[in-house]
C-alpha cells in the first residue's frame, strides 16, 4: 500500500473519529440530529446496537455524559488493510473518560476511568470518482450506482461509499490504573515525609523560642514532642519513597510480561482457516454481543443465534453498556460445508441497579458456525443487511424480515451463527494481584521500618515523650473529678463555657460578686491542701498543691504538676486547670 494512501487514510480517519466522539456524546444524551448523523456515519449492524444502547438507558429514564479526553500520546492504528473490496482500519488510544449519569436530570453516578478507546473503520475503495462495487466488485463511477450497478443491479446512496465506523468500545485500562494507584500511594507517602520534615523544623523552631523566653512549661514539651515526632519519622518515610521506586520499577515489570494481547491465539483459527478475517470476526462478534446483553427479548437476537437465549437476555436486563475487552481464540474447525470457531470472550458490562452505576467483567464461552462460502467471502465487508430479493434494507431487530417485500433474511447468508453461549463468571485481573503484592510489600517494609525506628535510641525517647503527653492529657481529665470548682462553694455563680486541651481545662464562670466567689473560692482550695503561689494585679491568682506529688502525673519523673489559676472574666471568674513541669514560673499570660 502507497504510504500516501496510508497517510490520506489516517488523517481521514482522525477527522471521522472526532466527529464520531461529538455525535456519540450527543446521541447518549439524546439529541434527535445526532441520531441522524451517527446513522449515516456508521455501518447499519453497529448502529443497531447503538441503538439498542440507547433504547435501554431510555426504559431506566438515563442519559449519560460522555467527556473523552485524549492524551498527548499518539493512536496506534493497525491498517488500513484490504478486506475484499472495503478497507479496514482499528484506531487504539488510551482515554480518561468521564461518564456522568443522570436519572430523570438528577445525578446519580459519576464514573472517572482511564481506558482504551477501540474504534474500527470500514473505507471504501474509492479512487478519484471511480468506486468499487460493494456487491460484485465492478469498478465503475460513484454517480453510477445511484441506478444500479452496471454488472450486478444494486443500488446504493453515494453515501453508501463513505467511511463507516463498524464498531467502537472502551475498556478499562487496568494497566494504567494499577500503575496511577501505586503512584498516588507515593504521592501520598512523600507528602507525609514532608510534611514530617516541616513539623519537625517549625516545632523545633517553636521550641527554641520558648526556651529562649524562659517559657519551659507544657507548651515547650509539646514542642519538643512534634519535633523528636517529626525528627524520628520523616527519614523513614524518605527511603520507604526510594524502595517505593524500587518496587514501583519491578511491577513495571511484572505488568509488561503478563500483558496480553487484545486479541489472541488467531493463529488457531488462521491455521485451520486460511481465508478467515479476524476483522469481520470480531466486527460481527462485537454487535452480536451487544444486542445480546441489550435486547428486550430474546426474539430480537434469534436472527443470529441457534442456541437458546431466552434465560441469558433476562439475565441482562439491567444493563446499560456492553463492550468486548479481549478475545482469545481457542479452537477451529471444519464440519462438513461450515467451519466452527470456539472463543472465550472478555467483556465489561454497565449496570444500573437503580441506585448507583457500576461496572462488572465476565467472561464468556461462546461457539459460532458459519457457512465456508458466506465467512471466507471477501467480496464485502459488511456494512448494510441487504435484502436477497430487493435490495432494500433489513432491520434484523424486526425479525430479519425485508419491510419492502417481506422477504425473510437468513443470517447464515451474512456471517457467524452463535451456537453455544456459556457464562464463565468474572475473569481474573492480573493487574489487580500485581497492584496489591506490590503495596503489600512495600507496607511491609514500611512497618519494618517503623519498628527498628521504635526500638533505636531516639525512636525510645520520641515515645517516652509522646507517653507522657498522652498520661498528662489522661490525668487532666481523672483529676478534674477531684478538683474543686467555684459553683460547687457558692450558689452565686454558673458555668456559661469551657474548653478542654491536652495541658489544660477552662471553665468561665458568671457571678454577682466577683471578690465575694474568688475568696470563697481560694479558701476552698486552701482547706484541699493547695497553697497560693502568688497573686497578681488585675485579680490573677495562681495556687499550686502543697504536696505536688499527690497531684503528679509521673510522681518518680516529677515532669508534671496540677495547678489552678483563677482570674477575671468579663461577667464572673475564669478558672484554668493546668499541668506544668516543675520548672514552671506562673506568669500571667
Amino acid at each position: 500500500m502507497a504510504t500516501e494512501f496510508l497517510n490520506d487514510a489516517r488523517k481521514e480517519i482522525e477527522r471521522r473519529t472526532e466527529d464520531f466522539y461529538g455525535e456519540l456524546k450527543a446521541f447518549y444524551q439524546g439529541n434527535g440530529e445526532a441520531e441522524q448523523n451517527l446513522m449515516e456515519q456508521t455501518t447499519q449492524p453497529f448502529w443497531q446496537s447503538l441503538r439498542l444502547s440507547r433504547k435501554r438507558l431510555q426504559q431506566r429514564e438515563l442519559t449519560v455524559d460522555m467527556e473523552m479526553q485524549e492524551p498527548a500520546r499518539l493512536a496506534d492504528y493497525d491498517g488500513p488493510w484490504k478486506d475484499g473490496y472495503d478497507y479496514s482500519c482499528r484506531r487504539t488510544q488510551p482515554v480518561k473518560m468521564r461518564r456522568t449519569y443522570y436519572r430523570n436530570g438528577k445525578k446519580i453516578a459519576f464514573l472517572k476511568t482511564p481506558e482504551i478507546a477501540v474504534a474500527s473503520f470500514l473505507k471504501a475503495d474509492v479512487q478519484g470518482d471511480m468506486v468499487i462495487c460493494p456487491n460484485c466488485g465492478h469498478e465503475g463511477k460513484l454517480t453510477s450506482y445511484i441506478d444500479g450497478c452496471d454488472a450486478c443491479g444494486a443500488k446504493f446512496l453515494v453515501s453508501d461509499f463513505e467511511t463507516k465506523v463498524s464498531g467502537f468500545s472502551l475498556e478499562e485500562d487496568a494497566r494504567q490504573k494499577s500503575i496511577s494507584n501505586f503512584m498516588k500511594a507515593g504521592a501520598v507517602v512523600g507528602i507525609t515525609a514532608i510534611s514530617l520534615a516541616v513539623l519537625a523544623i517549625c516545632a523545633g523552631g517553636i521550641m527554641f523560642l520558648l526556651l529562649a523566653l524562659g517559657r519551659n512549661g507544657y507548651n515547650a514539651v509539646k514542642a519538643a514532642a512534634a519535633m523528636m515526632l517529626g525528627i524520628g519519622l520523616a527519614p523513614v518515610f524518605f527511603r520507604s519513597l526510594f524502595y517505593m521506586l524500587i518496587i514501583f520499577i519491578v511491577m513495571l515489570i511484572v505488568m509488561e510480561t503478563r500483558r496480553k494481547p487484545r486479541i489472541q491465539d488467531e493463529s488457531k483459527v488462521k491455521a485451520a482457516i486460511p481465508e478467515f478475517s479476524t476483522g469481520n470476526f470480531l466486527q460481527n462478534l462485537e454487535y452480536q454481543l451487544r444486542m445480546i446483553h441489550l435486547a428486550d427479548t430474546a426474539e430480537q437476537v434469534r436472527f443470529f443465534a441457534s442456541c437458546d437465549l431466552d434465560t441469558v437476555v433476562v439475565r441482562y436486563q439491567n444493563v446499560v453498556d456492553c463492550c468486548i475487552c479481549g478475545v482469545r481464540f481457542l479452537e477451529a474447525e471444519t464440519r462438513g460445508e461450515s467451519y466452527r470457531i470456539s472463543v472465550e470472550v472478555r467483556t465489561r458490562l454497565t449496570l444500573d441497579t437503580g441506585k448507583k452505576i457500576w461496572n462488572r467483567y465476565e467472561e464468556i464461552r461462546l461457539e459460532l458456525e458459519g457457512r465456508q462460502d458466506v465467512v471466507t467471502q471477501h467480496s464485502r465487508a459488511l456494512r448494510e443487511y441487504k435484502c436477497p430479493n430487493c435490495g432494500g434494507s433489513v432491520d434484523i431487530l424486526g425479525g430479519g424480515v425485508c419491510e419492502y417485500c417481506n422477504t425473510a433474511v437468513d443470517y447464515r447468508n451474512f456471517g457467524w451463527i452463535i451456537t453455544s453461549y456459556t457464562n464463565l463468571g468474572q475473569p481474573e485481573n492480573p493487574f489487580a494481584k500485581i497492584l496489591a503484592g506490590a503495596l503489600g510489600s512495600y507496607l511491609l517494609i514500611l512497618l519494618l521500618s517503623l519498628v527498628l525506628m521504635a526500638h533505636s535510641e531516639d525512636g525510645k525517647d520520641t515515645f517516652e515523650i509522646l507517653q507522657s503527653v498522652r498520661m498528662s492529657t489522661e490525668y487532666l481529665k481523672a483529676v478534674q473529678q477531684d478538683i474543686i470548682y467555684p459553683d460547687a462553694v457558692i450558689s452565686d455563680c454558673t458555668e456559661t463555657d469551657s474548653e478542654d486541651g491536652t495541658f489544660t481545662s477552662i471553665k468561665v464562670y458568671s457571678c454577682g460578686d466577683r471578690d465575694a466567689v474568688k475568696e470563697a473560692y481560694k479558701t476552698a482550695l486552701l482547706e484541699k491542701g493547695f497553697l497560693e503561689m502568688q497573686q497578681y494585679p488585675e485579680g490573677f491568682s495562681v495556687f499550686l498543691p502543697e504536696d505536688p506529688s499527690e497531684y503528679a502525673v509521673d510522681s518518680e519523673e516529677g515532669m508534671f504538676y496540677l495547678v489552678i489559676c483563677a482570674e477575671n472574666a468579663p461577667e464572673g471568674i475564669t478558672v484554668t486547670a493546668t499541668v506544668v513541669d516543675e520548672n514552671w514560673e506562673p506568669v500571667q499570660e
